[in-house]
C-alpha cells in the first residue's frame, strides 16, 4: 500500500497516462524485492519506505497513505530538493524509489 501511494505520487494519473497505479508499478517492484536473493537490498527497501512513512508522521501526524494528496506532494517535493546530492536519509530514499518507479 505504501509503495503504491509513493509510486502514484511520483507518477500520477493524468490525461496522458494512467499513472503508476494503473501500470502496476508497486506490484512489480514488490515482486522484485520479494524475489531478491540479497537480504541487504530487501532491507534497504524496507528502510527507505519506513523513512518516508516516518517523515510523513513527523510532518503531518499520519502515515503517508493517510496523508492528503497535497501533503504527499509537499513531502515528495521536500525530499527531492537535493536529488543530485542527497544529504538526508529521506533524500536518499526518494532517489532510490524514484528511479525504481521510473524504471
Amino acid at each position: 500500500e505504501l509503495l503504491d501511494e509513493i509510486a502514484e505520487t511520483i507518477i500520477p494519473a493524468d490525461a496522458q497516462s494512467g499513472g503508476a497505479r494503473l501500470a502496476g508499478v508497486a506490484r512489480i517492484l514488490d515482486e522484485r524485492i520479494a524475489e531478491s536473493r540479497d537480504p541487504a537490498w530487501r532491507q534497504s527497501w524496507h528502510d527507505d519506505l519506513a523513512e518516508i512513512d516516518r517523515l510523513s508522521r513527523d510532518a503531518y501526524g499520519k502515515r503517508f497513505v493517510k496523508a492528503t494528496p497535497q501533503q504527499r506532494n509537499e513531502l515528495m517535493k521536500r525530499i527531492s530538493r537535493n536529488e543530485a546530492n542527497p544529504q538526508e536519509a529521506g533524500e536518499y530514499a526518494f532517489g532510490t524509489i524514484k528511479w525504481a518507479v521510473a524504471d
